[in-house]
């Protein structure tokens, strides 16, 4: 997880996040955001679901951390350019666009 982590501190932290990262899944699936991607709260929930998975890698099964990855990247190339129209446009408009791209940030930087 993080080398300034004591092996102590990485137990703890570990089953932490991957409960959340489940947790996230499981919401995404709930919201049918795949679907139906007009919950702006849950927006969020991909990148947030990317950087488990990333961090998570060598820590936890490979599979389901390359299932969350998958899933985050599939919301990114299909589902959320729907908030972006001919002119720029944000559904909710320029107040979200700000506010929720930054959710979004750490996880295409990392």
């Amino acid at each position: 997880l993080s080398p300034l982590l004591t092996g102590e501190e990485r137990d703890f932290v570990r089953p932490l996040l991957v409960r959340l990262a489940f947790q996230m899944e499981e919401r995404l699936e709930q919201d049918q955001f795949k679907q139906f991607p007009g919950h702006s709260h849950t927006s969020r929930l991909p990148a947030y679901l990317g950087i488990a998975a990333l961090t998570l890698h060598k820590e936890f099964d490979i599979t389901t951390c390359e299932r969350w990855l998958d899933y985050a990247l599939t919301i990114y190339r299909g589902v959320l350019p729907f908030y972006g129209g001919e002119d720029g446009s944000w559904v909710e408009g320029p107040f979200y666009s700000s506010s929720y791209t930054k959710w979004h940030h750490p996880f295409f930087l990392a």
